[in-house]
């Protein structure tokens, strides 16, 4: 089984969503058996509102519903937040969102645990640049 197609990537929020209009909205996916990987990339021209820890939604699959296990993506380039800028994210089980993570100390030795707010989205044109790649499995 391969396929591979395209989806649309979303900024959202854990208790509301923000509202965002977008420069650039793209996300790509394959699929082989029940392992999908996705790229995505989102840049806003605005983004106001929203409330709760920010994530990305509209992935192409849900990931596979067991407990315990959750997948972890990779945030090769992240700019213009406010304050604190996605390093990683992160899927739970039987999800379609991933979670915007981020160090929380000063430095690269602590852990990557700490939640992006939806408060971090700047409302700049060109603002919350943010690339992502993740591998995961469905079911």
């Amino acid at each position: 089984d391969y396929e591979e197609g395209s989806w649309t990537p979303v900024f959202q929020g854990t208790g509301s969503n923000p509202t965002c209009t977008y420069n650039i909205q793209v996300g790509r996916y394959v699929k082989v058996g029940t392992v999908v990987t996705v790229s995505c990339r989102l840049q806003t021209a605005s983004a106001t509102g929203g409330s709760g820890n920010l994530l990305i939604g509209g992935l192409p699959f849900a990931s596979v519903n067991v407990t315990n296990l959750f997948h972890s993506g990779v945030i090769g380039y992240s700019s213009l937040y406010t304050t604190v800028a996605p390093q990683t994210a992160h899927l739970g089980a039987n999800g379609t969102q991933a979670s915007m993570i981020c160090n929380s100390g000063a430095d690269g030795r602590f852990s990557l645990q700490t939640a992006v707010g939806t408060t971090n989205l700047t409302n700049t044109n060109g603002a919350n640049d943010t690339m992502m790649t993740m591998t995961y499995i469905t079911a």
